[in-house]
């Protein structure tokens, strides 16, 4: 490997990390709650190596929501290039829990806690949905079908979320097997492949 290559390479594992305990962070204290100093004691870098790769908190929240919204975008035109009675739903809805389940950091912020100034950003997700609800509901899509493909789409979503209405609730990480379970009786899907 060149100098060059492992130098490159060492910059993209720091990037990496940062954009990863970020969005832990950002999970567990809040996007507000949670500073540049907080991120750089976390690490073990000083303040300046973050700005090295970031210019602020923004610019790093809106980063993991891109890389979010990217794979998300992947998964829905491999769909939607796919002909909609060779389509396997089970398939799409284990897809779309997998890719929820990978960011959920982001998606729990994007979810409860997206500041003021990146409100703009989450209509990107809105047209994501949109567009998921209707491939889950078929070609012949019927009140039932798009009611069942909003439901389970909006399970996935939501089913991240980590539980609020109990004082010191623990906050645990949501059974993805089981998650596709619901989702999959949700949209009416009779079998359901074993992972």
């Amino acid at each position: 490997m060149s100098s060059w290559q492992h130098g490159h390479t060492k910059v993209t594992d720091t990037k990496s990390a940062i954009l990863n305990k970020a969005a832990a962070l950002f999970s567990n204290k809040g996007y507000v709650g949670t500073s540049m100093s907080d991120l750089a004691e976390e690490l073990g870098l000083s303040k300046a190596a973050i700005y090295h790769h970031f210019e602020s908190k923004e610019a790093l929240l809106r980063e993991l929501m891109e890389s979010t919204f990217k794979e998300l975008e992947t998964l829905i035109i491999r769909y939607e290039a796919t002909p909609a009675n060779r389509i396997d739903l089970h398939d799409l809805l284990s897809n779309f829990a997998l890719i929820t389940f990978s960011h959920r950091d982001v998606i729990r912020l994007v979810l409860s806690e997206l500041p003021a100034e990146m409100k703009g950003k989450e209509r990107k997700g809105h047209q994501y949905a949109g567009r998921l609800q209707k491939l889950l509901a078929g070609p012949k899509s019927t009140v039932e079908s798009a009611m069942r493909a909003k439901a389970a789409v909006v399970i996935i979503a939501t089913g991240i979320l980590p539980p609020r209405l109990q004082k010191n609730a623990k906050s645990e990480d949501p059974d993805l097997n089981l998650m596709i379970a619901i989702v999959s009786y949700a949209r009416g899907l009779k079998k359901t492949k074993k992972r």
